[in-house]
């Protein structure tokens, strides 16, 4: 793994990019926050490439968002509107804990199939919960494979980083295998090329 280190954040300069960026119920970013978050890790890990564009942009106006913030005070008065990009990634496999499985629902709710429940948690419900390990390979041998050691933060832009790139690791905190995680030795075993972390201050305090 080359030994070049690169550092960016997602720029909020006022109290309108934070209402452009973020949620007002969650503290997750939003669509476009969460977009921009992505354009610029691209930018910043591999320059010389486009990022993907959106289909369309999808909202669902039946579903009352609220959001962890809300949840966690019970405080349901406001509400989001939930909303996101659909994006054309092609074909790709995803593992998540060993298994072979599907990573978060965003083709069923943008077939209209999902439940509308008050105070639900639509964001891991769409995105992807917090697994110990998914891994997305894109079968690109010709790109480097991966490694995002994050928290919830990567679940909306996971797919999207993962299509630059052959496999992508995703690691959280609560990754356990043969006993306690050795970055070092899971970059051999997975022949790493690059590491990518996605935090917020939440992560760095619990860390």
């Amino acid at each position: 793994m080359k030994g070049n280190y690169h550092f960016d954040y997602l720029k909020i300069n006022d109290y309108q990019d934070y209402t452009k960026y973020f949620y007002k119920t969650d503290h997750h970013w939003s669509y476009r926050g969460s977009y921009q978050g992505y354009k610029d890790i691209l930018a910043m890990m591999l320059n010389e490439e486009k990022p993907k564009e959106a289909i369309k942009k999808v909202v669902f106006q039946d579903i009352n968002f609220n959001g962890s913030s809300a949840r966690g005070i019970r405080k349901f008065d406001d509400q989001d509107i939930f909303k996101a990009y659909q994006f054309d990634l092609g074909e790709y496999l995803t593992y998540i804990d060993g298994e072979e499985a599907t990573y978060g629902k965003q083709n069923e709710y943008f077939q209209g199939h999902y439940t509308k429940l008050n105070y639900k948690n639509y964001y891991g419900d769409f995105y992807g919960s917090d697994y110990g390990e998914v891994i997305f390979d894109f079968r690109q041998p010709e790109k480097d494979n991966l490694l995002i050691l994050s928290n919830s933060f990567v679940n909306a832009i996971a797919p999207l980083i993962a299509s630059h790139f052959n496999q992508t690791y995703i690691v959280k905190k609560n990754y356990k295998s043969n006993g306690d995680f050795s970055l070092d030795r899971y970059i051999k075993i997975h022949d790493i090329d690059k590491v990518l972390f996605i935090v917020d201050y939440t992560y760095l305090i619990a860390v």
